[in-house]
């Protein structure tokens, strides 16, 4: 099926047409307004039919308090990092430096080459027992392919998996893992093909707008890198904060859909009219994203595929929701 059939006209969007119309004439002075159309956007994908969110429980979103409360409950049994044992963020490289220049992982579209130079990375191939990854050598992978299905939960437990694994047995391992041949690439050029490994299938409009969501992720994730080393500190670095990388995986996911639904009709204003809606939208929640504040929790031992995975994703997501509904 090609991507021009999987949304049909949306009649119940023609609410948020008209407030988005009205907002988008005060761009850049008016962030208010915008939020309040991507609220009103966010509210309405709660009704079950979008396919890359599926069916969600009665009143999901609706009290954010409770969610962060759920989510400290979630968390309380899991070891936080200390700041001294936190991966420093890469320096900023100038943009004439490396294959991918200082935007390391690129933007989404397109496929790439799925290689990657040889080596063993900086930690073993994990010969050893457990389950779970964790920052110690020695820790058997999950397999990422095990994971099937479309859609933003799949998704978010492929994404999860993976980051566990960089973090428990090396960068090499969790690509060998996900699919990935180990020859010869850039780092930038496996950045620009984890969203192919980890989007799951592509045939459909939510599809493309999964892997927009996940390449503007690992662009953020994977900045500046210039090596294959730079790659595997900023893939565990983003392991060490996995509960605002999904948080953000599902803040572009909503973006990208809102742009998607409204691009056209506001590109009578300006093309770029449900970009500037997005942008002041997003810089207004961006603070209260935070998952858990000044505190990261290791969660690279979820078992990301199984029930407790499912529970801690489920309401991270609900937590972004809330967010834009707030």
């Amino acid at each position: 099926m090609g991507t021009s059939t999987s949304y049909p006209g949306s009649p119940k969007w023609g609410k948020v047409k008209g407030a988005a119309t009205r907002a988008a004439g005060h761009s850049g002075s008016d962030s208010e307004a915008a939020r309040s159309v991507v609220a009103d956007f966010v509210d309405g994908l709660r009704d079950g039919t979008d396919q890359g969110i599926g069916t969600l429980p009665p009143r999901f979103g609706d009290n954010l308090d409770q969610i962060k409360d759920r989510l400290k409950d979630l968390f309380k049994d899991y070891p936080t990092i200390p700041p001294s044992k936190i991966i420093p963020a890469l320096p900023s490289a100038p943009a004439s430096e490396g294959a991918g220049g200082s935007r390391g992982a690129g933007g989404g579209g397109g496929g790439s080459d799925s290689r990657v130079r040889s080596g063993s990375g900086r930690k073993g191939g994990g010969s050893g027992g457990g389950s779970g990854g964790g920052s110690g050598g020695g820790s058997a992978t999950r397999s990422v392919k095990a994971i099937t299905g479309r859609g933003l939960r799949p998704t978010a437990a492929r994404f999860a998996t993976f980051l566990s694994n960089v973090a428990g047995v090396g960068l090499a391992a969790a690509l060998e893992d996900a699919g990935v041949d180990l020859a010869s690439a850039r780092p930038d050029e496996v950045a620009l093909a984890l969203p192919d490994i980890l989007c799951g299938p592509n045939s459909l409009l939510v599809d493309a707008e999964l892997r927009d969501a996940a390449s503007a992720l690992l662009e953020d994730l994977c900045a500046n890198v210039v090596s294959e080393t730079d790659l595997e500190m900023s893939l565990e670095r983003a392991s060490q904060d996995l509960g605002s990388v999904l948080s953000k995986l599902f803040e572009n996911y909503i973006m990208e859909r809102f742009k998607t639904s409204l691009s056209e009709h506001l590109s009578k204003i300006s093309y770029s009219a449900a970009d500037n809606l997005a942008k002041e939208a997003r810089e207004l929640v961006a603070t209260e994203m935070k998952l858990v504040e000044a505190e990261r929790v290791d969660l690279t031992k979820v078992d990301w595929a199984g029930k407790e995975g499912g529970t801690i994703i489920d309401t991270i997501f609900e937590k972004a929701v809330a967010v834009y509904l707030s």
